[in-house]
This record gives C-alpha cells, sequence and structure tokens, in this order.
C-alpha cells in the first residue's frame, strides 16, 4: 500500500495510507491470524502495483495468485484492470495516439495469463460439479439480515457509531478523490477497485449461506487507505486535526480492546492444551465441548456444542434424562467440562458422566470417555 501511495502521493500520505490500513480494526483483527482476506488484498496490491509499473510477466504470476485465493477476487482482479485497461485505450482514441504494440501485450497479459491460471480452480470448484455455488438466488430478507450484523462488524462498535465512522472516513476519502492528486487513469483503476469490493460485500450480504463477518471487503481497502491519507492532508488545520483525532483514537481503542479480548481467549484456550493432547490419542469421534472450533482445530476430532441456544444447552446439560436420551440419539463420543463448578452441566448430569464414562483429569479440565455399549443406541 506504501508503493503504490508513493505512485501519486508524497510520502508523508503514503505512510498515512500503509498506517490507516495497518490499523482498520477489521483488517488489524484478521491478519493478525492470516485469513485468506488480507493475504489476498496483499497479493490483488501487489498485482496492481505490478500492472501500473508495466511488469507484465510480475502482474500475471501475482494476479493469478491473487484469483486463485478466492472466488470474489476475480470480479476485483478482472474488473479493475478491465475497467482500467479500457478506460486507458478509450483515452488514448480519443487523444488520437496510438496504442503501442507492448501496451496491447501488457494489457492482454494482465487479463488473459490470470484468467488461465485461474481457469481450472474456478470449473473444478464452482462451474463443475458446483459445490462451492450459493444454494439460491440473492435474498433480500437475507441481506436485511446480515448487513446491520456486518456494519457493526465492520469497527465493533454499534450500528450507529459505525455509520458514523464510515461517514467521517466518505468524506475524507471524497476530498482525497477530488484533490487531483491522482491521474484520470489511476483515479478509475481505484475507484473501480474500491467500487467493486463494496459491490461484492453488498451481494455476499444478499447471498444464502453466507456469514455476517464483513471481511470481504478487506481485499478493497487499499484504495480507501489511499483516498483517505490524500483527504486528510488536504483539509484545513482544523478540520484536519479533528478527523485525524477521531479516527486514531477510535482505531487505537478498538484494536486495544480486541486485542485484550484475544489476550485473556487466548489464556482460556491455552487451558484445553491438556484436553487436546487427550483427545487426539482418541479413536476419531465427536466431542461434545464448549470450545468446539478450536477442538476441531487442535484436537483433529469432529465437534458440536448448543451454538447459541442457551435454552437447548440448559434442556440437555441440566437435566440427566434428557442428556442420556441426548447421548442415545447422537454419536457423541467424548465429553469435555471444567474439573470443578457446575457452569456447562448440573451435578446430576456429572454424575450420569462419573457412572457411564471414563473419566480423564486434562488439567482444569476433564475428558469423559463414553463407552458405546454402556449407553443403549450410542454407534
Amino acid at each position: 500500500t506504501y508503493w503504490l501511495a508513493r505512485l501519486w502521493l508524497t510520502r508523508r500520505e503514503a505512510l498515512i495510507a500503509a498506517a490507516f490500513l495497518a490499523c482498520f480494526p477489521l483488517f488489524r483483527d484478521y491478519a493478525t491470524v492470516a485469513y485468506s482476506e488480507t493475504l489476498s488484498a496483499l497479493a490483488l496490491t501487489a498485482a496492481l502495483l505490478a500492472y501500473l509499473r508495466k511488469r507484465t510477466v510480475t502482474t500475471v504470476i501475482l494476479g493469478g495468485l491473487a484469483v486463485l485465493m478466492k472466488l470474489d477476487l476475480l470480479a476485483l482482479y478482472f474488473g479493475t484492470v478491465g475497467i482500467a485497461a479500457v478506460w486507458s485505450l478509450a483515452g488514448q482514441w480519443r487523444r488520437r495516439e496510438l496504442v503501442t504494440r507492448s501496451a496491447w501485450v501488457h494489457m492482454l497479459a494482465a487479463l488473459a495469463g490470470p484468467a488461465l491460471i485461474a481457469a481450472p480452480w474456478v470449473w473444478f470448484h464452482y462451474l463443475g460439479q458446483g459445490e462451492r455455488t450459493p444454494t439460491g438466488g440473492v435474498s433480500i430478507q437475507q441481506f436485511s439480515l446480515v448487513a446491520p450484523q456486518m456494519l457493526e462488524l465492520l469497527f465493533y462498535i454499534p450500528w450507529y457509531g459505525a455509520l458514523l465512522t464510515l461517514a467521517v472516513i466518505g468524506v475524507l476519502a471524497v476530498v482525497g478523490v477530488r484533490s487531483g492528486s491522482f491521474p484520470s487513469g489511476a483515479l478509475v483503476l481505484l475507484l473501480a477497485w474500491l467500487g467493486l469490493g463494496i459491490a461484492v460485500v453488498l451481494v455476499y450480504a444478499a447471498t444464502p449461506g453466507s456469514g455476517n463477518s464483513p471481511r470481504v471487503i478487506i481485499p478493497a481497502l487499499p484504495p480507501l487507505a489511499l483516498f483517505t491519507a490524500a483527504g486528510i492532508t488536504r483539509l484545513s488545520l482544523p478540520w484536519k486535526r479533528r478527523a485525524a483525532f477521531y479516527v486514531i483514537v477510535l482505531f487505537a481503542l478498538i484494536n486495544l480492546v480486541t486485542i485484550g479480548y484475544y489476550a485473556v481467549e487466548g489464556a482460556r484456550l491455552r487451558g484445553y492444551e491438556p484436553v487436546w493432547q487427550v483427545l487426539r490419542a482418541q479413536p476419531r469421534g465427536y466431542v461434545l465441548t464448549e470450545a468446539y472450533w478450536p477442538t476441531i482445530l487442535y484436537a483433529r476430532q469432529p465437534a458440536t456444542w448448543f451454538e447459541f441456544d442457551e435454552t437447548f444447552q440448559r434442556n440437555i446439560m441440566e437435566n440427566a434424562e434428557h442428556f442420556a436420551r441426548y447421548l442415545d440419539q447422537h454419536p457423541i463420543r467424548y465429553v469435555v467440562l471444567p474439573a470443578h463448578g457446575d457452569t456447562l452441566a448440573s451435578p446430576e448430569v456429572r454424575e450420569y458422566l462419573e457412572r457411564r464414562a471414563r473419566r480423564v483429569d486434562a488439567g482444569e479440565f476433564v475428558v469423559y470417555i463414553i463407552d458405546p455399549d454402556a449407553v443403549p443406541g450410542t454407534p
């Protein structure tokens, strides 16, 4: 992002753009765990930088890498390069300038090369068997349900705070667009990049099966960073200070809170390490545990829980009869509970497990290994 900004902006503005992106709460959060969206943003930014610098081979390699990462990168990369190429050709024709052979080769290679690289992947995963295609068309009902959640998760603050922050950043971006810092071709490329990113988010929010995370916007954040940096440096000093104070303080507070949360959560998850050691040594079987995602990841066992359904959880985990019926009807092989306290299971459920399962102490937790023969009907 810094190198891209240095094509048109000053060193100070390029640093502001890079810092804005690095501290953007959504980007910083997902970058720390190497989600594909942040890696896609890196590959896409590098590919477009190579395209602007007329490095054809590098553009093809990085563009191919970018479009292989996620389906939405197909629209972002090919749409951005395609729009920029058409604008450049139209401008040269209007000025009656001859389009050189090297320019034609560069533009066609930037489009055809990554397309050939991505074609087998797109065919096998989306067009062939279609296992990863959406189950239906866009849904307004889905959008009305998911979009407000995505808005709040964009900055991890309530919707009204997110709207205010988007308004502030939007004003800065508009000032940056109108600043004259970017040549017309560069401005079209950056606007296409950002606009297609926003379109991807809106379509994703309306797609059946979509999640509520707005991380699909991450690959389109670099042009927003450039516009914001160009805009904030062109405000009058009082407004520059107000805007900078708002953005810096907000980003710092959000990042400190999220870092603190993950520090606490990380300490809690590290307490599960003895549990995962026990489970890794056991035959494959479903684990009933509150920490289901980490168990799937670290113990390499399938896991389940009563996700976001406290009524269901209490109905099963606080009634021994219901719990026994649950084990009878579902292939649960292991149950993980805290060694002390009754936060996740009632005493009668624990007593049932002590009678019907083998207990293995694992640090602060207990792993109950259920004998299928001891629970009628259990596979």
